[in-house]
């Protein structure tokens, strides 16, 4: 992500968490979620899918999966907001005739699925600050919307998915932003990834070949399930690949291996990345695709 776009999306989260905190102390004494809330957003058509998306979910030509991580200890104005996007991602898994599969988890009760969403996805919880009557607690919550398509994934994190408004009074409106739009344009995407990346394959006449090349004992513990995620993704890759890519990771270090780092200096050019400034211990972390003959 490019440094500006990332420093604004940091920005704005720093912005909705400070007005959650504000308003929190006003959801300490109103209900949140005022009766027939459900009833009167249904009645406004709000799990009525529009035709564009009905047609798109009931063409998919491979199963898809939906999966939204909400935190059941959250900050009270998002909580409210669940039952909708639930009720919401129903409509899709209906519309879709079977293709989409929707799955609801707190990332808190699996450990699995929570390192997946970290490692795998890079979903990871944000930060709310909540003020009680008597003091304040931070609370790391997840609130955030996986589509899976083939090896292909959109995310949509809390920051993409609601909009805050403050009104004359003082009051505090928090609301999903239009979250049918948002959801079909993220489908819109990784299909489009998908077949792309099959058009690409289709067009080869020579395989592809990557080659990770990873010094495993002398990685940086921030660089530790790197690896994992690396072959993750090559893993999916292959699989829609028709045969035509392959992938192997080469540990320089290791005993016995054909490729050392002397060879990965002399053929590719490649030096080892220092751990720290004054250590003296080094590490590779680098890849080499080949296609066909060529290397690169």
């Amino acid at each position: 992500m490019e440094p500006g776009l990332q420093t604004a999306l940091h920005r704005r989260n720093a912005f909705v968490s400070v007005v959650l905190v504000g308003a929190n102390l006003v959801a300490l004494n109103t209900c949140c979620s005022p009766p027939g809330l459900r009833a009167d957003l249904t009645a406004q058509g709000e799990y009525s899918l529009s035709p564009a998306t009905r047609n798109l979910v009931g063409n998919l030509q491979e199963p898809m999966l939906i999966r939204g991580y909400f935190s059941e200890r959250t900050h009270p104005l998002l909580a409210p907001l669940v039952p909708t996007i639930r009720d919401t991602l129903r409509e899709y898994q209906i519309a879709s005739g079977g293709k989409v599969k929707v799955e609801i988890v707190d990332p808190k009760d699996n450990e699995e699925l929570e390192t997946e969403a970290n490692q795998v996805y890079g979903i990871q919880p944000t930060p709310f600050r909540i003020s009680g009557r008597y003091e304040a607690s931070v609370v790391n919550s997840y609130f955030d919307i996986l589509i899976r398509y083939g090896d292909q994934h959109v995310t949509l994190g809390f920051q993409d998915l609601i909009e805050v408004e403050s009104s004359a009074d003082g009051q505090v409106n928090v609301r999903l932003r239009n979250l049918e739009y948002d959801l079909t344009r993220s489908i819109k995407k990784s299909r489009v990834r998908l077949q792309s990346l099959d058009a690409v394959f289709a067009r080869m006449d020579k395989p592809v070949k990557l080659t990770a090349f990873i010094t495993l004992k002398t990685l940086p513990d921030s660089l530790k399930d790197t690896p994992q995620r690396i072959e993750k993704v090559a893993k999916d890759i292959q699989q829609g690949s028709g045969g035509k890519f392959v992938y192997e990771i080469v540990d320089p270090d290791a005993a016995g291996s054909s490729v050392t780092r002397q060879t990965l200096l002399s053929i590719y050019g490649l030096r080892p990345i220092a751990v720290s400034l004054f250590s003296p211990d080094s590490y590779y972390l680098h890849m080499a695709l080949q296609v066909g003959t060529r290397g690169s």
